[in-house]
C-alpha cells in the first residue's frame, strides 16, 4: 500500500475537544498527531460519530498532558470510521509536540507552547459551551 500522508504522524494521548456544526461540543482524545492532523476517537458517545461528516468544519481544542497548556486549532473532516476521526488542520501543531521529520533533536526544547498563546480561543470556545449548555435547559 503506497503512503498518502504528506506529514508523519506520531502516537499521542491527548485530551480534546471536538466542536463541529453549530457548536457541538464532543469529548475526545488524540491518538496521533503530524504537523497538520489529528487523529480523535470519541469519548463513549456511540451516536457522536454519526453526526460527523466528511469535509466539515470543526475545531478543536488540545489539553497538553502535565501541563495548563492547551492549543486551539481550525480543521477540516477528512475520515469518519471505526478507528476514529481524522482531521486535516491547516495550521501546524506546536512544533515542541510533533516535531517535523527534519527538524534536529535539539530544536525540540520547549515542552510545550505558553498557556497564554492561545488564551483568547480557550476563552471563547468555554463561553460558547456555557451558552451551548444554558440554552440546552
Amino acid at each position: 500500500m503506497v503512503e498518502r500522508r504528506r506529514w508523519s504522524r506520531r502516537q499521542v494521548i491527548w485530551t480534546a475537544r471536538l466542536v463541529i456544526g453549530e457548536g457541538r461540543v464532543i469529548a475526545a482524545k488524540a491518538m496521533d498527531a503530524s504537523r497538520h492532523g489529528l487523529r480523535l476517537c470519541l469519548d463513549a458517545d456511540a451516536h457522536a460519530s454519526t453526526t460527523i461528516r466528511h469535509g466539515e468544519s470543526c475545531a478543536v481544542e488540545i489539553h497538553v498532558p502535565d501541563s495548563e497548556a492547551r492549543f486551539f486549532r481550525q480543521g477540516e473532516v477528512r475520515h469518519v470510521g471505526e478507528h476514529g476521526v481524522g482531521l486535516a488542520i491547516a495550521e501546524p501543531l506546536p512544533a515542541p509536540l510533533v516535531p517535523s521529520p527534519t527538524a534536529a533533536v535539539s530544536d525540540t526544547t520547549a515542552a510545550s507552547p505558553s498557556p497564554s498563546d492561545h488564551h483568547m480561543p480557550s476563552v471563547i470556545f468555554r463561553l460558547r459551551s456555557l451558552a451551548l449548555a444554558l440554552r440546552r435547559r
